[in-house]
């Protein structure tokens, strides 16, 4: 048995007062949240995958000139801006 028109269906969501909800902008945008530890780290990050792109270029050259040229600008630009960002 269907219904012949579901949309209509009595649908009222209505907060519930005893659970109140976090302020969820404040608890993720909170300077504590990002330590020392983690930039290092999220730095890090970008300057393997930027060497990792600079080590997919010659495979991807042989296969398209201008992908790898657009990997060895992404690696160059990825390992520049992590080396730059932990010096400063």
């Amino acid at each position: 048995m269907t219904t012949l028109w579901p949309a209509r269906a009595r649908r009222r969501a209505s907060p519930n007062p005893s659970s109140p909800v976090p302020p969820i902008t404040a608890i993720s945008t909170a300077p504590h949240t990002t330590g020392i530890v983690g930039r290092v780290l999220t730095y890090a990050v970008e300057i393997a995958v930027g060497l990792a792109c600079l080590l997919a270029v010659r495979g991807a050259g042989r296969r398209s000139t201008w992908l790898g040229w657009l990997l060895a600008l992404a690696g160059l630009a990825a390992v520049g801006h992590g080396a730059f960002a932990l010096v400063t």
